[in-house]
């Protein structure tokens, strides 16, 4: 980046010198033209106000020459007897005067013609070396202020380079960025960048808890199955043991493997590797399919369920995701409530816009300390409810990203001991 920034404010110097010089000469060049038009022309009035005859002055290196109104030559200082064109004799006849101006070799004659009143012109004359080639004689030297303007610009940008790119280094040194920028100009990056930095380290916090919690929520149900298949194995327990081990083992390989569903779903939905048909869905239908394969977790545990879903709600979106969604809010509601309890599915459109899914109980509800961290990833609020019930602790998280995925917002309401709403809205 310094090398880049020195060359771009060497060239953009190099490029103002030059650019300048031509400028210079140009004006220069024009004030020169007038400058000598204007000489020549006082020099005719001189000579044609004065009293004396013009044959005797000296006129030095200008040429003074009079001829006829056919070009002809009557009288020249330096005995120059070449005509003059007839076409700018005849047009100065005409106007009363002429300016003209001619390149040869490197040199501009510059030429004022003058109608005298016997009928004859007068013309007065001069050379002059152009500017422009005085300015090739000098290249050298132009060269040379071009290496010294270069130069100068060299050590001029090393050191505001310097201090331009400092600030930005101790900034990419504090990979924390504590201290405000330097540059208001960086103001929006430094944000955007604390922002990543923020979420790299949730994200690596978050796969952190993540291994550790799924290690240990694997590590429980295998060591229970491997212990009680062990006593079995090796005959140390009686026919009627051998039955409840049986079924323990059972249980918890039901929980190990519904464990590692959530964890494969959990997945799939991070990876956004499986391709979802999102269409038109009356929510209605999901609740009402999804409450036939839960009737049976409700009677079980004692838990009524009622519904009252308005049939013309439409949302867009992956019905078997919206199916996992409800399934997962109820199965919550019913497996956190009492015996006796109730849960309300509900369905309807917002005035505002948009639908609403509302899951309803009166079980036991969650403190207000938790209420923030719930849909994190094995979190538990009562730990032993959630193992006694075979929860993973993975299906509110579920619910989160299934909602995220219909840019959906999710809202949770709690009491202890009075119940939970969690709503959803589409």
């Amino acid at each position: 980046m310094k090398k880049k920034i020195n060359m771009y404010m060497i060239a953009v110097a190099i490029i103002a010198v030059l650019a300048t010089a031509v400028l210079i000469l140009s004006v220069f060049d024009g004030i020169i033209d007038r400058q000598i038009n204007k000489d020549l022309k006082n020099l005719s009035d001189v000579i044609v106000s004065s009293d004396d005859d013009y044959r005797d002055f000296n006129f030095g290196g200008t040429r003074v020459t009079v001829t006829n109104d056919g070009g002809g030559i009557i009288y020249d200082s330096l005995g120059i007897n070449e005509p003059y064109s007839r076409e700018v004799i005849s047009e100065t006849a005409v106007k009363g005067e002429h300016f003209s101006e001619q390149k040869e070799n490197g040199e501009k004659e510059y030429c004022y013609l003058r109608a005298l009143e016997n009928g004859n012109i007068l013309i007065v004359s001069t050379k002059s070396d152009s500017i422009y080639s005085l300015y090739g004689e000098s290249v050298s030297a132009v060269a040379g202020i071009i290496i010294i303007v270069a130069v100068l610009c060299l050590l001029i940008t090393r050191v505001l380079t310097d201090r331009i790119i400092k600030p930005i280094e101790r900034m990419a040194d504090d990979i924390s960025f504590k201290d405000q920028p330097e540059y208001e100009e960086l103001i929006p990056v430094v944000n955007m960048l604390k922002e990543q930095h923020e979420n790299i380290l949730n994200n690596a916090r978050v796969r952190q808890e993540f291994s550790a919690n799924v290690s240990h929520e694997l590590k429980t149900p295998l060591t229970i199955i491997s212990g009680y298949a062990e006593l079995i194995e090796n005959k140390m327990v009686d026919e009627e043991s051998t039955v409840r081990f049986a079924g323990e083992i059972h249980h918890h390989s039901d929980r190990l493997l519904s464990l590692i569903n959530d964890i494969i779903r959990l997945s799939e939905l991070d990876s956004d590797s499986v391709e979802m048909v999102y269409e038109d869905v009356r929510l209605a239908d999901v609740v009402n399919d999804c409450m036939d394969i839960l009737k049976e977790n409700a009677v079980r545990h004692d838990i009524s369920i009622e519904t009252d879903c308005d049939k013309t709600a439409i949302v867009t979106g992956s019905r078997s995701m919206l199916e996992e969604l409800v399934t997962n809010l109820v199965n919550n509601a019913i497996s956190y409530n009492k015996p006796g309890g109730n849960v309300w599915v509900s369905v309807r459109k917002c005035p505002e816009g948009g639908v609403e899914l509302a899951v309803k109980d009166n079980g036991i509800g969650i403190p207000e300390k938790h209420q923030e961290r719930v849909f994190e990833r094995f979190y538990r609020v009562d730990k032993s409810r959630s193992k006694r019930s075979g929860g993973t602790g993975l299906g509110l998280a579920i619910v989160k990203h299934i909602a995220a995925s219909h840019n959906a917002v999710i809202t949770l309401e709690s009491k202890v001991g009075k119940g939970t709403t969690v709503k959803v809205k589409f």
